[in-house]
């Protein structure tokens, strides 16, 4: 069980380019088996709301059922059933992750000057 919650503590989360989720995230929260990801444009600090519902959408898609929340229905929530595995949480947070990392907008080029 202690492995199971390591994988999906908030602090184990982190996108396929190998850094922690906060690109998009304002916060990340949770306790147990419990976690919202409150997702805010990156540039203008504000409730990215097509982003949640795109992410929602994409994995959907996918067979991920997440939920949605939050004041602004900005916020992620992941709340799998008290029988997950290891391997199914472990597959549950790559899907979460590999959505995320095309849902996240990319740095925008420089312009030459």
């Amino acid at each position: 069980m202690d492995d199971l919650m390591n994988c999906l503590t908030a602090n184990s989360i982190s996108t396929s380019r190998g850094s922690p989720i906060t690109m998009a995230t304002a916060e990340v929260r949770g306790t147990g088996l419990i976690l919202g990801f409150e997702l805010i444009e990156p540039k203008a600090k504000v409730p990215a709301v097509a982003a949640t519902n795109a992410v929602l959408a994409q994995c959907r898609e996918r067979g991920l059922l997440i939920g949605k929340g939050g004041l602004l229905g900005n916020v992620l929530r992941v709340t799998p059933p008290m029988t997950v595995t290891l391997h199914e949480a472990r597959q549950a947070l790559g899907m979460l992750d590999d959505v995320l990392a095309r849902i996240t907008p990319q740095a925008e080029p420089q312009a030459d000057a």
